[in-house]
């Protein structure tokens, strides 16, 4: 399971590069229903947003109680909304596994929607496994690289640093101040 179409063609290419029609592809909820529907289809590529759509028009299908194993990829990224828990919900047997390099922990959390499910570990459960940039630099899976810490500034022995908290983008963003200046766009008088 992909969020977005370009990485739909993205992991169908690597299915391809290790198995020529290992996997399926689709373009429409359609094709997915039947993909979903034939005992042949292995591997199904799709989005969320098809999947969910699936889910939508077919309340109670044979899919549902069958083994399945589910992959998101970049599951940080939309795995935290309506669609994410109604496809868990639906399907009784399923092995759920997310993929992200960027996991979504307590710290870096929203505070909106599902308390429950804000982090990747509420959505996914326990990690199974870490792999960091220093693992892909050993695996020549991306280039090496080095930062120089340059220290510009010369601060004097009385300064202290001390922890700045983080700034409430959603509070920012949802400011009566901002959203009347959006919905008054193009301001008056030009």
């Amino acid at each position: 399971m992909v969020d977005r179409k370009d990485l739909d063609y993205q992991t169908m290419r690597e299915y391809e590069r290790f198995e020529k029609g290992a996997a399926n592809s689709n373009t429409s909820t359609s094709v997915l229903q039947r993909q979903l529907e034939d005992s042949n289809a292995r591997i199904i590529i799709t989005t969320i947003q098809k999947l969910s759509r699936f889910v939508a028009k077919n309340k109670k299908h044979p899919v549902y109680d069958a083994h399945v194993v589910v992959i998101f990829d970049e599951c940080h990224r939309s795995q935290f909304g309506d669609m994410h828990a109604e496809i868990t919900r639906v399907f009784k047997r399923y092995h759920l596994f997310g993929f992200t390099g960027t996991p979504i922990f307590a710290e870096n959390s929203g505070t909106g929607g599902n308390p429950l499910r804000r982090t990747t570990q509420q959505a996914f459960g326990d990690k199974l496994h870490t792999y960091t940039i220093v693992d892909a630099i050993n695996d020549k899976n991306v280039l090496p690289f080095r930062i120089d810490y340059i220290n510009t500034i010369k601060a004097g022995s009385a300064i202290r640093d001390k922890q700045v908290p983080a700034i409430d983008t959603e509070r920012a963003l949802l400011a009566p101040e901002r959203i009347s200046q959006i919905v008054a766009y193009p301001p008056i008088g030009s």
